[in-house]
């Protein structure tokens, strides 16, 4: 099960807040391409795929691969701008991927962090804070998140760098196969 159940207002104070932008693009574009080598007929599994802008980014990125998008929320799948996307049951962790795909032989090849700017700046990253669209901050307490961003505004009087997120990138490929076929 996942962390949260992204009901229609998480949903959408995601696909406002969190979708791939075009700063970040390049690094992931970059990444997947390193690790992975993308080809046609290649098969991609974008699971957790959220509003699908990944896995439309990675069709735009490299035509011709098979991206299959898996999402447990309904509210999510249904703002998704990548189909098909399929239901899913949970939002694994990567120890619970590599457990279920390694019965079919499947092992991992890579998993780096990823980063990415996601504001230009404290205050930015502040203003456009959106707690719904975040599920570490939807479980915590309230007193929790008010007292976090109470620390955030006044850091950021003072720090004017940008603000860098890291996703994680995991790459599992079938035993006896390699980037090339």
């Amino acid at each position: 099960m996942a962390r949260i159940a992204y009901d229609h207002t998480d949903a959408a104070a995601f696909a406002s807040t969190r979708h791939l932008g075009d700063d970040g693009a390049g690094q992931w574009r970059a990444a997947v391409k390193r690790v992975l080598d993308p080809r046609p007929g290649m098969r991609l599994l974008d699971l957790g795929a959220g509003t699908g802008s990944w896995s439309r980014a990675f069709s735009d990125w490299f035509p011709g691969i098979d991206v299959t998008a898996v999402e447990p929320s309904p509210a999510m799948r249904e703002r998704s701008v990548h189909q098909p996307v399929l239901a899913g049951d949970a939002a694994p962790s990567v120890g619970q991927v590599e457990a279920a795909f390694a019965g079919e032989g499947f092992a991992t090849v890579s998993l780096e962090q990823v980063p990415q700017i996601t504001a230009v700046s404290l205050r930015q990253a502040a203003d456009g804070l959106r707690r719904e669209a975040h599920t570490p901050l939807q479980l915590i307490t309230d007193e929790e998140y008010s007292a976090g961003v109470e620390r955030l505004r006044h850091a950021a009087l003072t720090d004017t760098g940008p603000v860098i997120d890291a996703l994680d990138l995991l790459v599992l490929r079938r035993d006896g196969s390699s980037t090339h076929e």
